[in-house]
């Protein structure tokens, strides 16, 4: 028995080594500085692309049926290969969105031009070093992040100054930091909610390599938004109920669509409360401090609602290869119908948000009756999101979803969330596998459904 637990640990060893290889090996693909948000054009890139892509998935895969067997796999061990396979895209260029660019132009233009990138477009910076790296679709938009992105990443920028290398690394390396830490949450989250699982969910989770991909190497600031979302869960867990509305504004303030979290954690903090008044001191003090942490990083920007106006912009934009579910059958429905391109976005677009509403209110009310989790009402939430409301459904938006969907009680949706990852990461490989995102989306979404119709006929019955 000891003989076989030790085989394993070797052999989950050994796995990670040939990931950290493979991931390596995406360096290997050429890097061209003003490539577009995709990988590099070009037969022999994207064969070597695909090639890598299904190589780590692989052995990712490997690894989670391996950490079923292994008995007291310490977190540390796990956390140590999920370091080095950070360190590792950290020295690789970006290969999969130009994004760290248009973070990088952003963050300047407030910083070294002194502007307010809320109001003015980067455009009004075209004389600066890094904006012609940055993605020239998005060149006529304000701001569509929070200010508390632009807050952290300051500092970062007084640091790089006009240094490629320092903005590669630095840049990259706040979401990073934040992904290793989201390892640990994670980690004590399954033992609470997926106890027979929870190494499986762990290594799912750290060694993941659609989310080290777009965390790491992309440099995506969703990667903070979720890693306060789990503290934010994990302070509900341990009871630390104070902290849970502050963590949340925070959230929010990195990117705004976690604002869809807090009316659902009001009502969980109203149920965990004591009494009354303990429950009512929580919420007015977590929201008091919500409000004044909004109110200090919205202080430098704020020009009325003038300075939101980057999401309405966002909202409306879309690339035909990575269209939301809706927006595509919408689109193609609309254009056989012989309606124009703006009709046909302004129609696709309110039915949208009628239809997330829907999904929402629907949300809310059986996560308030079914006792969901703050992280199984998010997975709901988030997914309806992409499903309905978002006109763009890049690879790099599944990493709003998947640790909640993988630390999901049921298994299954585990699972599905695990092949959502494989589909996200297929489609960098070619253009057409695309389609596989929306497929599993749709599936994950239809899959949910069945489950919640199937509870309610067997307990009718």
């Amino acid at each position: 028995m000891e003989h076989e637990r030790r085989h394993n640990r070797v052999m989950l060893d050994v796995l990670a080594c040939a990931l950290a290889l493979c991931l390596a090996l995406f360096g290997v693909i050429p890097f061209v500085l003003n490539e577009s948000s995709l990988p590099p054009l070009g037969v022999l890139s994207r064969a070597v692309m695909g090639a890598l892509v299904v190589g780590s998935l692989l052995l990712w895969g490997f690894s989670s049926r391996i950490a079923m067997r292994v008995h007291a796999l310490s977190l540390r061990r796990i956390m140590l290969w999920s370091s080095v396979f950070v360190l590792i895209f950290l020295l690789l260029p970006p290969i999969g969105s130009a994004d760290l660019w248009n973070y990088v132009v952003r963050v300047r233009e407030w910083v070294v031009a002194g502007l307010n990138p809320f109001i003015i477009p980067s455009s009004a910076i075209s004389h600066d070093i890094f904006f012609p790296l940055s993605p020239p679709q998005w060149h006529g938009n304000t701001l569509n992040y929070g200010p508390l992105w632009l807050l952290l990443m300051a500092p970062v920028e007084t640091f790089a100054r006009d240094s490629l290398f320092a903005h590669l690394v630095l840049y990259r390396l706040v979401p990073a930091v934040a992904f290793l830490v989201s390892v640990w949450m994670v980690h004590h989250l399954a033992e609470q909610y997926a106890p027979s699982r929870a190494r499986a969910v762990t290594i799912l989770y750290a060694w993941n390599p659609l989310l080290l991909f777009e965390a790491v190497n992309n440099g995506h600031n969703d990667m903070v938004m979720v890693m306060l979302i789990l503290a934010a869960w994990l302070c509900l867990v341990r009871r630390r109920a104070f902290a849970v509305l502050p963590l949340l504004a925070a959230s929010f303030l990195v990117k705004y669509l976690s604002l869809l979290l807090i009316p659902f954690a009001i009502v969980l903090l109203w149920k965990s409360g004591r009494n009354g008044v303990a429950r009512a001191a929580t919420i007015a003090g977590g929201g008091l401090v919500g409000v004044l942490l909004a109110i200090v990083a919205f202080s430098p920007f704020w020009e009325g609602l003038a300075t939101l106006s980057g999401i309405v912009t966002q909202q409306g934009y879309f690339v035909v290869q990575y269209q939301s579910p809706f927006s595509f059958l919408g689109f193609l429905v609309l254009s056989s119908a012989g309606f124009g391109m703006d009709q046909a976005l302004m129609i696709v677009s309110r039915i949208s948000v009628s239809l997330f509403a829907l999904w929402y209110a629907w949300a809310l009310f059986s996560g308030i009756w079914r006792g969901y989790s703050l992280g199984e009402f998010w997975f709901r939430a988030g997914l309806g999101y992409l499903l309905f409301a978002s006109f763009l459904v890049a690879p790099w938006f599944v990493v709003w979803v998947i640790p909640f969907g993988l630390l999901s009680s049921s298994r299954r949706v585990a699972w599905m969330t695990a092949l959502l990852t494989i589909a996200a990461f297929l489609s960098y490989a070619l253009p057409f596998l695309s389609l596989l995102l929306l497929i599993a989306l749709v599936a994950l979404f239809g899959f949910i459904l069945y489950h919640r119709a199937s509870h309610v006929l067997l307990h009718s019955s």
